[in-house]
């Protein structure tokens, strides 16, 4: 899935000697995750969309009524 992002380090000491973690994880396995979020976040924007047009179409039916 995330192919060509990896790297790979000959170190010729410990990891914690040049300031990588002891135990590296996947960066893919927070995939999940963050698409989770993301699908929440487009969503929520969905929503906000669809409310902020009908309170637009709800104003321009007062004030038509208004100017009647």
């Amino acid at each position: 899935m995330l192919g060509g992002l990896n790297s790979f380090y000959l170190l010729e000491d410990t990891p914690s000697t040049y300031g990588l973690p002891e135990a590296p994880h996947l960066p893919s396995r927070n995939l999940p995750a963050t698409g989770g979020l993301g699908l929440v976040a487009a969503v929520l924007a969905g929503i906000a969309g669809v409310l902020a047009m009908r309170r637009r179409r709800i104003d321009s039916v007062e004030a038509a009524e208004e100017a009647r």
